[in-house]
């Protein structure tokens, strides 16, 4: 399976710090199956755990963690 369309959910100009935000991200694969992820920063993560009162992430859809929230061709 591949990818056919990849699509940010908001407007990646609207990040105001790449080490410290998060995004959805829909993705469709050749098949027709639809995904939605959840990327965020490891900055941003423990504030999202906080407002949870959590020690763990938890999302309906998968959750990507990364360093920094860059836009990048493949």
């Amino acid at each position: 399976m591949e990818s056919e369309n990849i699509s940010f959910l908001s407007n990646f100009k609207n990040i105001r710090n790449i080490f410290d935000d998060n995004m959805g991200i829909a993705i469709e694969l050749d098949n027709g199956h639809k995904y939605m992820v959840v990327v965020t920063t490891q900055k941003n993560s423990i504030p999202l755990m906080n407002n949870k009162k959590n020690n763990s992430l938890s999302s309906s859809n998968p959750i990507v963690i990364v360093r920094k929230l860059i836009k990048k061709s493949c």
